[in-house]
């Protein structure tokens, strides 16, 4: 299965919020929340699996999915994959934390794959000036969130240096220069994402 970490993450979120929309209870006590600071430390990376904002924010999230998710997991990987999901839904969440904004949602999860797409888009591997200029639109439409105060820009941010990051020390390992592609080109024979 060729997307399969996107399919599965997905489904679990998917699964919590439908559990979260027909036990109440489950909802509230997986959503973003100041008991974090009572001890109830899950609630920090839990809000991610929730979509509890009714019809709407569950199918935009949905759909974001289904575009972002995949072709994120296609250029980067799996593992790098993980990576930028995890790290863009914690920075959004301790954003999100110290400015009291207590809601939930995949988003910010979400926004850190956004964040690690746009870092290779303007990083010159897409195809197209507009694929370039697409990313860093991105960036500064992220920038301009994070200044607004909005909690979707930190973590496209932060997909973006963690992308940058995870470019740059498989650049700098000591594989063979054959083995040190960032990008997954074995997965696209046709040359479509490069």
């Amino acid at each position: 299965m060729r997307y399969r970490l996107s399919l599965i993450v997905f489904a679990v979120t998917i699964v919590i919020t439908t559990i979260g929309y027909l036990v109440p209870s489950f909802e509230q006590a997986l959503d973003r929340d100041p008991a974090l600071f009572h001890g109830e430390l899950w609630r920090v990376i839990t809000p991610i699996l929730l979509n509890p904002e009714g019809i709407p924010q569950l199918v935009f999230n949905t759909l974001g999915f289904l575009i972002v998710a995949p072709m994120t997991e296609h250029v980067f990987g799996r593992a790098r994959w993980a990576v930028l999901y995890v790290g863009g839904a914690l920075a959004g969440e301790i954003y999100s934390y110290a400015v009291h904004d207590y809601s939930a949602g995949s988003s910010l999860a979400l926004a850190g794959l956004l964040g690690g797409l746009a870092f290779w888009m303007v990083s010159g591997r897409a195809r197209g000036r507009w694929a370039r200029s697409g990313g860093g639109f991105m960036l500064l439409a992220a920038v301009w969130l994070a200044v607004a105060g909005d909690n979707h820009g930190v973590p496209i941010l932060t997909g973006a240096f963690l992308a940058a990051g995870l470019t740059a020390a498989r650049w700098n390992s000591d594989e063979p220069a054959e083995q040190r592609r960032v990008w997954r080109d074995s997965d696209d024979p046709a040359g479509t994402m490069n």
